[in-house]
């Protein structure tokens, strides 16, 4: 008569399998997180259209674009708000996008918070009567906007984009994903009449670059 012992793992056998699966997992968490930031940039251009679409919409009933939209649609002031522009009293978009990129911000030496809505440069070619220029300049004939989000990088590198394209100080630093999915960077999209003015890409002359970006 034979028994049957019932054999158990041993601990070796467990910590072989567990130093396996944790293997396992480490190569394919990079994969997974690559593809969640290629999502958000392909979620990011198609919100940067639908927004293209909605000032060209505003446009053509209004013969000039919306203002500058600083993120905030609630904004009072009147050159930053564009987002309400094309939301009330015309929806132009019915909902504003929410940019997946718009977790902490940081801007210099100084963290921000950011509201979760994209960001519009807009340079017009009007002026409400009698408005101040916010930047003491006057109207620059200017008719174009820039969408922009901060990308996968979470670093804004548009600076002075409410001076945009007026001011040679205006700048930006184009997304390029070639050095890695979370490269350096601002997700740009370009519309209107950009190519005016003497704005800089990356600290070079706008006219030195292939344009557009979007």
């Amino acid at each position: 008569m034979h028994s049957h012992v019932a054999r158990a793992f041993t601990l070796i056998e467990l910590v072989m399998v567990v130093a396996i699966i944790a293997l396992l997992a480490a190569m394919a968490l990079p994969n997974f997180l690559e593809a969640q930031t290629r999502a958000k940039i392909a979620r990011v251009k198609n919100d940067m259209r639908k927004i293209a679409l909605a000032w060209e919409a505003y446009r053509v009933d209004w013969n000039c674009y919306p203002r500058d939209a600083d993120n905030d649609p609630t904004q009072n002031r009147w050159w930053q708000n564009g987002l309400s522009q094309v939301t009330t009293p015309v929806a132009y978009i019915s909902s504003l996008p929410i940019d997946p990129f718009f977790a902490k911000v940081v801007t210099g030496s100084n963290d921000n918070w950011v509201s979760p809505f994209y960001e519009v440069a807009s340079a017009v070619a009007t002026m409400p009567p009698n408005a101040p220029d916010p930047w003491g300049a006057p109207d620059n004939g200017y008719d174009c906007y820039c969408v922009f989000s901060v990308g996968p990088d979470l670093r804004e590198h548009f600076t002075n984009n409410d001076e945009w394209p007026a001011r040679s100080n205006c700048n930006f630093i184009p997304y390029d994903p070639t050095n890695g999915t979370v490269s350096l960077g601002d997700l740009t999209r370009l519309g209107g009449h950009y190519r005016v003015g003497p704005w800089k890409i990356d600290g070079l002359s706008w006219e030195l670059w292939n344009l557009p970006f979007d």
